[in-house]
């Protein structure tokens, strides 16, 4: 007779969660088994109870609980004798408090027949079980808008990648809920979205089955035109949404080339903030009840201009955001990756994703995942690529050992294994441990590809990683620092050159893991700038053929670019590894220099180690950074400026700029939402995207004006260029004269050296709008036929002061001989005002200081001079 008996333990602060391990010894004919169920977790005050199946009488026995913990881990059992009551059936212990730090225990139970029962001799059964001081218990209603762009610039090759992703995607997504949980699918194009799949719970049939989800949101009727109405689509997926989302994980994922050609606008309302602009009232994404709401973004075939939007869009601290434009596997990985991120502290992790090629239709193929305890779900998915001609010949190992009973499913487009644990057999009479080596064998064309990624659902066991620039402290200008509080002085805002960190975190039942064998990151870099690349390549104009109305030439020409598989070869990311050093709590840290490329990076963290009481483990996470074109003290604008006089006597004036940064790579074309221009008087100017990287404006004024012109690129608030239209010209190269007054300042002799004049020649080249070196000769007449002969080396700063005047302040160093006397080192330092007269010319007033430390003598010198630029 099989009997079900009950072991409850009340306990005053701790919670028990009990976890069933494969030890099974027999009583005679009959088990102590387990309930296969997952156990609940504990709640704290509260009693918990778990349960046993016994297949042999109940009499005639005494039970007991033995604490087997890790060595320097144990537990406090207050009563180990734990007696059967024959009546009730059930098991007490009336002083059966358990007490401990969180943590992994390990108890046997056993049955021990009493004295002239007759009964069969000890049988027992060893639990793991994981004590906690808290429970946190997830959300238990997740819900998710898919909002895909389907406007007239998706046409092509981005609307196929974004098919597949999400063709791939959804039946994992699918797979992590429950029928409780809920999906909307939207399009956006034209003037508003519109619900191509309207709300529903998850767990339909369509959900898993490639040919459904195509005919179920791609059919026939797709037709990608007219407009960008980005803004909208955002605001359609969040009335979607549930206005009052108690214990609810709201989740919109956005695939889209970040294009927005109509409004309602995304606007920036602050630093790293968004709003939807031309509404009533206007929709403010960080504010509550939206900053509640995880936006995701997966950007394809948006260049930088719009992935910055994208990126922002995302989430305050980047944290979720996902944009590229490399091809759909990478992008597959990015949408996979939104299932662990909208669902950070629940459940689901990733052990890995890869790619591998088959070993033949007759040789098998192993990938192996390594799987700690208290797991309850793992998945693996296998993604063949379409040439594989992946064979139906797949099997499931454990620890090497075939497991037969578990079929995978076949969605039409991958391979899913899908297994909850604890998993029994034979009626429960047998079962399989989740820890331990799960591997997946495969066959197929030999050479044939195919990506493959293991998900485990892990209440106790969290990792997470933050990227970004060093800052000192959480706040900076330029880029928020990353908002989780376990990474300090990480800002998202990076531009080229600077170092990026990689930060992991690691937590166990929520304590900090400080002693992992194996953590290490890779930094994946884009093979080249694509503005740069996008500014050298030609592209005939019979090829740019804007998909929707408003396209900028430029974004139409990368879009043709990118069509062309050499160019995106360029692109195809290069690796670089590094180990990761414990910094303290649970976080490891590397950092990666010699980013010269403007684009979108990717860090993958892998993990490997054992855990206390829970076994071997693997980890694997993965996300983007934008690393953008530069600061505005390190771009130059690189000007020609053009000037005729007409038969009227005014002036037509065509300026052309091309920003590079501070690797002198391009920006490159398809900017101009990035580029503003404006003039006092006069206000905005048009600009004129000449697709080489260069842009103009043209603009006409009397024969004397000289207006004050500001050119801001990518930052919105620190112009590039701020002074007036005369300046503008960016000559490289520059002389000078200058003239005016020297005197002695200290140890010369007084009775000879008296107040005169002096007379320089400068010869310099300009480094950037605001650095410049300069080498000067000069004549230092003190009257009395003494003077000073000397060649100095200026390095210099000329930051703006106003409309048409800079600061000019110089540091330098060089030689100089007094009359009669030998030559010595000096020291000088330069302060003055220059104002730009014209494209060429500069006056400048300046007073210098020099110093000669041999001889502890200076002098000094103020005067009047011009600069001319070529």
């Amino acid at each position: 007779m099989k009997t079900t008996r009950i072991f409850s333990f009340p306990f005053s602060v701790l919670a028990l969660i009990a976890i069933i391990t494969p030890l099974e010894l027999l009583i005679g004919q009959g088990n102590i088994m387990p309930n296969y169920s997952r156990m609940p977790d504990g709640d704290i005050n509260e009693p918990y109870s778990f349960q046993f199946f016994l297949s042999h009488a109940t009499s005639g026995y005494r039970w007991a609980m033995v604490d087997a913990s890790i060595p320097g881990q144990h537990l406090n059992i207050g009563n180990t004798n734990l007696q059967i009551n024959q009546t009730s059936g059930e098991v007490t212990a009336a002083s059966g408090r358990l007490a401990g730090p969180q943590g992994t225990y390990r108890v046997n139970i056993s049955v021990t027949p009493d004295a002239g029962s007759g009964n069969p001799p000890v049988a027992s059964r060893t639990y793991d079980f994981v004590l906690k001081n808290t429970v946190t218990a997830c959300p238990t209603i997740r819900e998710y808008v898919l909002l895909l762009d389907k406007s007239g610039s998706m046409h092509g090759t981005k609307w196929d990648i974004l098919k597949g992703c999400v063709k791939a995607y959804l039946p994992t997504l699918n797979n992590q809920m429950t029928s409780s949980d809920y999906l909307t699918v939207m399009y956006f194009n034209g003037n508003s979205a519109s619900v191509k799949s309207s709300k529903q719970p998850f767990r339909q049939p369509w959900m898993s089955n490639q040919t459904d989800i195509e005919n179920t949101l791609f059919n026939v009727s797709v037709n990608l035109t007219d407009l960008t109405p980005l803004g909208d689509g955002l605001i359609d997926a969040i009335a979607d949404l549930n206005t009052n989302p108690v214990n609810t994980i709201q989740s919109i994922i956005v695939f889209s080339d970040g294009m927005q050609t109509i409004g309602p606008y995304l606007k920036p309302d602050e630093p790293d903030r968004y709003e939807i602009i031309q509404t009533t009232p206007a929709v403010n994404l960080n504010a509550s009840p939206n900053d509640k709401i995880k936006i995701f973004t997966i950007g394809v075939g948006a260049i930088p201009g719009y992935t910055d939007m994208l990126r922002d869009l995302a989430n305050v601290d980047n944290d979720y955001a996902q944009a590229d434009v490399a091809t759909s596997d990478e992008l597959n990985i990015f949408f996979t990756r939104t299932i662990p991120a909208s669902l950070r502290y629940c459940t689901p992790r990733f052990l890995h994703y890869r790619t591998g090629e088959l070993n033949g239709e007759d040789v098998e193929k192993r990938e192996a995942f390594q799987v700690n305890k208290f797991i309850e779900k793992l998945t693996i998915r296998v993604i063949p690529d379409e040439n594989a001609r992946l064979s139906d010949d797949w099997r499931l190992y454990k620890d090497g050992v075939p497991i037969t009973t578990i079929s995978p499913a076949w969605d039409g487009l991958s391979l899913i294994y899908s297994i909850d644990f604890p998993l029994s057999f034979d009626g429960g009479n047998s079962y399989v441990d989740e820890s331990g080596k799960w591997e997946v064998g495969l066959k197929g064309l030999k050479g044939g590809k195919y990506e493959i990624m293991a998900m485990v659902e892990d209440d106790y066991l969290q990792t997470d990683i933050a990227l970004g620039k060093p800052v000192s402290s959480t706040t900076s200008t330029g880029g928020t620092a990353n908002s989780n509080p376990a990474y300090t002085g990480l800002q998202y805002a990076v531009n080229v050159g600077d170092e990026i960190r990689v930060q992991a975190s690691l937590t166990f039942i929520g304590n900090p893991l400080t002693n992992v064998q194996e953590v290490e990151a890779f930094l994946l870099r884009p093979g080249d700038d694509l503005g740069d690349l996008a500014a050298e390549t030609y592209v005939s104009g019979k090829d740019l053929n804007p998909a929707e109305p408003n396209t900028p030439l430029g974004q139409a020409k990368i879009d043709s670019l990118m069509r062309d598989s050499a160019f995106v070869a360029k692109l195809k990311k290069t690796i670089q590894p590094s180990p990761m050093s414990h910094i303290g709590n649970g976080i490891y840290s590397t950092s990666f220099t010699d980013n010269k490329v403007t684009g979108t990076y990717r860090a993958v963290v892998r993990f490997r180690g054992t855990l206390p009481g829970a076994g071997e483990f693997e980890g694997w996470e993965t996300k983007c950074i934008l690393v953008d074109f530069g600061e505005p003290g390190d771009i130059d604008l690189n000007t020609a400026q053009v000037f005729a006089t007409g038969a009227d006597k005014k002036g037509s004036y065509r300026v052309k700029f091309t920003p590079t940064n501070r690797f002198n790579r391009k920006l490159g074309p398809g900017q101009v939402n990035r580029i503003k221009v404006q003039l006092q008087p006069g206000g905005p100017v048009n600009i004129i995207d000449n697709l080489d990287g260069s842009y103009t404006i043209d603009r006409t004024f009397g024969p004397n004006e000289n207006p004050f012109i500001q050119v801001n690129v990518i930052d919105s608030e620190t112009p590039v260029y701020s002074g007036s239209l005369y300046g503008l010209a960016g000559r490289k190269w520059f002389l000078s004269a200058h003239l005016g007054t020297a005197f002695p300042v200290s140890k010369f002799d007084a009775a000879t050296y008296k107040t005169g004049y002096f007379a320089e020649v400068d010869f310099g080249r300009m480094l950037s709008r605001m650095f410049y070196l300069e080498a000067v000769g000069g004549y230092y007449n003190f009257g009395s036929q003494k003077y000073i002969i000397g060649g100095s080396l200026y390095a210099g700063i000329l930051p703006p002061i106003g409309a048409n005047y800079k600061l000019n302040l110089g540091l330098g160093g060089g030689y100089y001989k007094p009359k009669n006397e030998d030559a010595e080192g000096g020291l000088s330092v330069r302060l003055g005002i220059r104002r730009s007269l014209n494209a060429n010319l500069d006056a400048c007033l300046d007073g210098t200081y020099f110093y000669l430390p041999k001889t502890e003598r200076a002098f000094a010198t103020v005067g009047l001079g011009v600069k001319y630029f070529f």
